[in-house]
């Protein structure tokens, strides 16, 4: 077997191929036949004390539950862990207050308690829960001094957990498009006059990666804040494509942005002369375009 990326191996025969992933003393492998599945944990038998579970319940803490369509990844238990941190009967619709823009407090000690909570909330997050990704990364921004509007916005972001207590994302196996799309945005003028860019990478209809990132550069318009965003879209769908490539399956990836200015910048069909002064870090998507690997 060949590992192409960290933890991940693939192995392809005549009986089949299969990808193993491991982590710590979790895992998952999965194939394309019972064959080439039975002779790899044959042979790993062979050589360490392995548990295998033929149904899958759990990876890493998270949940799973198989459903006639796939696979559901619902984080009641530590949701509920959460919740119990705060008890209150209070719900809300959205995950952050509207118009909220928080400011470091004076103090300089880590406030433990908020970020028992932070810690939580950015495991759940990072799982299976792209619509608290933002909230939660910028209230962890905070937990060097915090006040009251922060523990009030982190309320309000509980409150939303409590609604939605029942959400996770769903895989799918009966959607017949494989193609990557990767929808990407950034906002302009946040905390510091950085900009924040973000994505969310789907597999057909199927969301398999998330991110945000606030930038270290200050940017001066909101065309230079998305183009940034897409050259930090693009590494990551690259990573992503890359693990496809084993399977024989080379997906291009396709990003989405909202600004016609960004886009013609990436695309070189429109002058650079406002992101001249950007690092070169950010240029990437161009070379990335035109080598077709967007």
């Amino acid at each position: 077997m060949d590992g192409e990326a960290p933890s991940t191996y693939y192995y392809d025969s005549l009986k089949g191929r299969a990808v193993l992933w491991i982590h710590v003393d979790d895992g998952a492998l999965t194939g394309s036949s019972i064959e080439v599945l039975d002779y790899i944990s044959d042979e790993m038998n062979k050589h360490l004390q392995i548990k295998w579970d033929t149904t899958i319940t759990g990876l890493v803490g998270l949940l799973i539950e198989e459903t006639l369509e796939g696979l559901k990844f619902p984080q009641t238990e530590l949701i509920d862990k959460l919740i119990n941190l705060m008890p209150s009967r209070i719900t809300s619709s959205s995950p952050f207050p509207p118009h909220c823009k928080l400011e470091s407090a004076a103090s300089t000690m880590l406030d433990k308690e908020y970020l028992k909570h932070i810690g939580i909330l950015l495991y759940i997050a990072q799982g299976s829960r792209p619509d608290i990704y933002y909230a939660v990364n910028y209230l962890a921004r905070f937990s060097m001094g915090t006040n009251n509007s922060h523990w009030e916005a982190l309320e309000h972001l509980i409150a939303y957990m409590r609604k939605t207590r029942m959400l996770g994302i769903q895989i799918t196996g009966l959607d017949l498009c494989l193609a990557l799309r990767t929808y990407v945005n950034a906002n302009w003028g946040g905390e510091g006059d950085r900009s924040t860019p973000g994505f969310l990478l789907l597999h057909g209809k199927n969301p398999i990666l998330w991110q945000l990132k606030r930038q270290a550069t200050v940017v001066t318009s909101t065309a230079q804040a998305k183009y940034i965003a897409l050259s930090f879209s693009a590494r990551e769908c690259l990573w992503i494509s890359n693990l496809y490539q084993p399977l024989l399956y080379d997906p291009t990836p396709t990003l989405l942005s909202d600004n016609k200015t960004a886009i013609g910048i990436a695309t070189d069909s429109m002058s650079r002369k406002i992101t001249r002064h950007l690092i070169h870090e950010s240029n990437l998507i161009n070379e990335y375009i035109m080598k077709g690997k967007i």
